[in-house]
């Protein structure tokens, strides 16, 4: 008995599972844990899409705060991730997480859908990986699917439209 690749649909999100018999690594198994991988790579592209920075790391968070402040977006709180990585004696590269939003187009969103507070306010992360710089922003398609917010298109397409241009004000792709 080999691996099988388990396929589901939850919440709109199509995974899939590697499920294997035997412990034993058959040319299935490989097939079908990198097509596990290649969703799950799909599935965190589509929740929290990543681009690559032309910044380093400072100059990319200061470009993230400027292109929210022209859009008067309220930042929530900023966590250091590597300042906590290193309050227990840790190492983690660069890693800060932004939430920020606006509460007059989170606000419907809620009340369509009061789980998507759960998502709700935005996030962006900064990080450094492999000599690289990415900012990662919550993907709003995501939110729709995820949360059946069909009424709400209009509010999730500008949320949509805003987070791409932050993501290239951000990052220097523009």
């Amino acid at each position: 008995m080999g691996a099988s690749l388990m396929k589901y649909v939850i919440m709109g999100l199509s995974l899939a599972v590697v499920a294997s018999c035997n412990g034993g690594h058959s040319d299935a198994d490989t097939a079908a844990a990198a097509e596990s991988q290649m969703v799950r790579k799909s599935v965190i592209q589509d929740r929290f899409p990543v681009t690559e920075s032309q910044y380093d790391f400072s100059g990319t968070m200061a470009a993230l705060f400027e292109a929210l402040d022209r859009r008067d977006l309220t930042v929530f709180a900023v966590i250091d991730h590597q300042a906590g990585a290193q309050s227990v004696d840790m190492e983690l590269g660069a890693n800060s997480l932004v939430i920020f939003g606006n509460p007059a187009l989170g606000t419907p969103l809620l009340q369509s859908e009061p789980l998507v507070g759960a998502e709700l306010p935005l996030k962006a992360l900064v990080y450094e990986h492999n000599g690289k710089v990415n900012l990662a922003l919550s993907g709003a398609p995501f939110l729709q699917r995820a949360y059946l917010l069909g009424e709400d298109e209009a509010i999730i397409k500008q949320i949509d439209e805003t987070m791409r241009s932050i993501a290239s004000e951000a990052t220097g792709d523009q």
